[in-house]
């Protein structure tokens, strides 16, 4: 099987979004390939890559089995979207521009004329022409060079249904002749009777690819493919926005800067006179008590919304409840990062730098670590709030802080979970978990426990997410 065309994981992006994503096209040399998929997903501008109209932000594209390059337009034609034609000119003399650009002979400017049924509009000029007629002649620039691989972007546009079948016609007989076709299109029934091969793309990723079967329902299987594809871009993304948006105006968002802030206060007082030790102070206070007690309120105030509304907004969407719940825990780690990333910023000016040797990067590295390490508590804490309450939450969470101070330093850490964070901190940050900095030479700043510990979290995380998703998918609502 012997490829025209192919793309290799092809992005575009502009400013912030993405446009396409990681397209990766094969397409067979002497077929015709049918691109489809809904307005705005991405089609357009893909083919503008493959064209040279837009340069690619990632990926590559190769052409007859090299890698693209502007020469390899002398061997492509393509209509996409409007005809790039001179209203001011006939329909020939366009085409003798485009004729005097590509070297291409006048019997050719003929040819395509007749081809698109364009012979007999005289010195007409293309502003003139109907929308179809304006369609015929961007088909017919495209075929001057008598290209290898014909690209076109809806290219029914505007035609009547007589120009429609001509089309039809027209585009079939393009592989007979050597030449290999790209039918951009929204029209699931044009593409159905015309392609060889499909590609549906949405929000700009490539949901699909492969042969056109016959007797396929093509309706059915695109709005599958497309339902499916926007799922999987889209579902959780705006779970985590719409999870962000219940905290508008509300606790939950002052926790997330309130509690870093008790924590410096806290550390100020308790170290006043001892700057060396302010630091370590907040580190620990902050890794210790505040961060589980601010995550278990948060936690709690999160289910407590969902039960003002009777969980309605979870049990009534099509949505899976899974996934719903999932949003709220991916929500849940990023506000433990962003608290993180606050007492970095305090513990940095607090001389921390200065007291533990440890380098910028390496303490940034260490608030990452040591917020997956804290992961497995969300999951746990939504339980124990929707289930019990926050008075147990938090008497459970309070016991679990204890638990993992006084096992932390023993040989045992590694098995009671909410030790891990305290342990690793010793090594990472040379704070122990009674806030003391950790001298040379102790037994506890081995680095070697941060990625048994790290990987003990993740399975701790995973097995919790687990078990909290499978028994909120069998609640039932009240």
């Amino acid at each position: 099987m012997e490829m025209m065309l192919q793309t290799k994981d092809l992005c575009k992006s502009f400013k912030k979004q993405k446009a396409v994503n990681k397209v990766s096209l094969n397409i067979e040399r002497g077929k015709v390939y049918g691109l489809l998929g809904p307005n705005g997903a991405g089609k357009s501008t893909t083919l503008k890559m493959i064209t040279g109209v837009l340069k690619p932000t990632a990926g590559e594209v190769y052409f007859n089995g090299k890698s693209w390059s502007r020469e390899s337009l002398s061997e492509i034609g393509a209509l996409i979207e409007n005809p790039p034609i001179y209203e001011n000119l006939s329909a020939r003399e366009n085409l003798k521009v485009r004729s005097l650009l590509l070297g291409v002979d006048d019997k050719r400017i003929d040819e395509v004329l007749k081809i698109v049924s364009l012979a007999n509009t005289g010195k007409k000029r293309a502003g003139q022409f109907s929308l179809g007629m304006k369609q015929r002649l961007g088909i017919a620039m495209a075929l001057l060079g008598e290209p290898k691989l014909l690209i076109l972007d809806e290219p029914t546009n505007g035609l009547d249904p007589i120009g429609i079948e001509e089309l039809r016609e027209l585009i079939r007989s393009f592989p007979a002749q050597g030449i290999t076709v790209i039918l951009s299109s929204h029209i699931l029934s044009e593409v159905q009777l015309l392609a060889d091969y499909v590609g549906i793309i949405s929000d700009g990723i490539l949901g699909y690819e492969g042969p056109m079967e016959q007797g396929k329902n093509l309706e059915e299987f695109f709005m599958n493919v497309v339902k499916e594809n926007r799922k999987v871009v889209k579902v959780v993304l705006s779970i985590v926005r719409a999870e962000y948006l219940k905290t508008r105006k509300s606790m939950g968002r002052v926790l997330i800067w309130g509690f870093p802030i008790i924590t410096f206060a806290l550390a100020f007082v308790l170290t006043l006179g001892m700057t060396n030790a302010y630091a370590e102070s907040v580190w620990n206070w902050w890794y210790t008590l505040l961060l589980p007690g601010m995550l278990a309120i948060t936690c709690y105030l999160s289910i407590t919304r969902e039960k003002k509304t009777r969980y309605y907004h979870l049990m009534t969407l099509s949505t899976s409840k899974r996934k719903l719940m999932m949003g709220k825990i991916i929500y849940m780690g990023c506000v433990i990062l962003v608290s993180d990333m606050i007492i970095f910023v305090g513990a940095s000016f607090g001389e921390f730098l200065l007291t533990t040797c440890v380098p910028l990067g390496g303490a940034l590295a260490a608030v990452l670590v040591l917020t997956i390490s804290q992961l497995w508590e969300i999951p746990l804490l939504l339980f124990l709030s929707e289930r019990f309450g926050m008075i147990v939450e938090l008497l459970v969470c309070m016991l679990l802080t204890v638990g993992g101070i006084i096992i932390a330093p023993t040989g045992k850490w590694y098995f009671f979970v909410s030790s891990i964070p305290m342990r690793i901190l010793c090594p990472l940050l040379h704070i122990l978990p009674n806030g003391i900095r950790a001298e040379e030479g102790n037994p506890l700043l081995d680095m070697g426990v941060v990625l048994p510990g790290i990987c003990i979290s993740i399975i701790w995380f995973i097995v919790a997410t687990f078990l909290f998703l499978n028994w909120f998918d069998k609640r039932e609502g009240k």
